[in-house]
């Protein structure tokens, strides 16, 4: 359509406009201090604006962090619930000393079963697992050993303290360093060690108790029992205790030897050899007299003994220290090997 249609717009004259442009005069123009001024606080205002951006953003990537550091402590304090109340959440109760086939650890919730390895650490509420066809020892912070036999499972609960939830163990245990006994809960009673080597073997309805060296007690219903060198005790689940006399070495001991560590003889000292040997098999030591347990004192070894066993080990250490062995029961008597034992 033309624009014919449309209805006509009036315009202005242009004879009216030339008299207007006259009457305003010529357009003033801006000083230049104005105009630098004006520019100033334009660049001024815009740097202001530059800065408040700058501080948002740094405030926004603050809160972010903060907020992800705070997510961060949340799961660790979620951690720290889990561990049993006044337990330290980082500090290793236990190490892996020794593997016999593969065992598993099994930690605190949210962390799954992992096969165990030597030298890991274990923290309270950790679980240590073996299977029937493998075994396992623990060194404990306060200096005691604790072996696990097969198809065993041990949960360590506090310092020198664990449940024996299936299964056996063997612990040699010294004065620890706090001064604090070792314990062995289950579910019937309390095993404290004081200053020994033992085994506690749940077996079915039942917990038996054999001690090896020194003396252990039992609580149990407000009662104790103490266990001494040589003795087994019975624990039935009805209470009842029953008591009988036990060897120190022999068949029954054959799996804690299965494993014993190394003792590296290089350096250390014939006593010190004596002393390993004897542990490891419940013998008890014995010197004929004050030379000869002052020359086992005095008496470098080198070489080494691994891959022997102790009769071989005995055999190949003690004629070149110039001494000799006779183990009577459960006794290993050490002697001159120039003529018999004095009196």
């Amino acid at each position: 359509m033309s624009d014919s249609h449309e209805p006509a717009r009036s315009r202005p004259d242009e004879k009216s406009i030339g008299p207007l442009v006259r009457l305003a005069g010529p357009r003033q123009t801006v000083a230049d201090e104005r105009m630098r001024r004006v520019k100033a606080a334009v660049q001024a205002e815009w740097h202001r604006q530059q800065r408040i951006r700058s501080r948002q953003r740094a405030l926004r990537w603050t809160i972010g962090t903060l907020a992800a550091a705070a997510l961060v402590l949340v799961a660790v304090r979620l951690r720290d619930r889990d561990a049993p109340a006044g337990a330290p959440a980082a500090r290793a109760l236990a190490t892996v000393d020794a593997l016999s086939g593969a065992a598993q650890v099994i930690s605190v919730p949210g962390v799954g079963p992992r096969g165990a390895r030597i030298g890991d650490r274990l923290q309270v509420g950790d679980r240590m697992e073996t299977t029937v066809g493998s075994r396992a020892a623990l060194r404990l912070a306060g200096g005691a050993s604790v072996r696990l036999d097969r198809a065993t499972r041990l949960r360590l609960v506090a310092d020198q303290a664990m449940v024996l939830e299936e299964g056996a163990v063997y612990v040699e245990a010294e004065t620890s360093h706090s001064g604090v006994p070792l314990e062995i809960r289950t579910a019937f009673g309390v095993v404290r060690d004081i200053g020994t080597r033992f085994e506690v073997r749940l077996q079915g309805p039942a917990l038996r108790l054999r001690v090896r060296q020194g003396l252990v007690r039992l609580l149990q219903r407000g009662e104790t029992h103490d266990v001494r060198r040589g003795e087994e005790l019975m624990l039935g689940s009805d209470g009842r205790v029953g008591r009988s006399t036990t060897p120190v070495d022999g068949p029954d001991w054959t799996w804690v030897r299965a494993l014993e560590t190394a003792f590296d003889i290089e350096g250390r000292s014939l006593r010190e050899f004596l002393e390993w040997i004897a542990s490891e098999h419940g013998w008890q030591l014995r010197f004929a007299d004050r030379a000869v347990e002052e020359k086992a004192r005095t008496t470098t070894l080198h070489g080494s003994i691994i891959g022997l066993t102790p009769e071989e080990a005995l055999a190949a250490v003690l004629p070149t220290s110039g001494v000799e062995h006779r183990l009577e029961r459960d006794v290993l008597l050490i002697r001159s090997n120039t003529g018999e034992a004095k009196d």
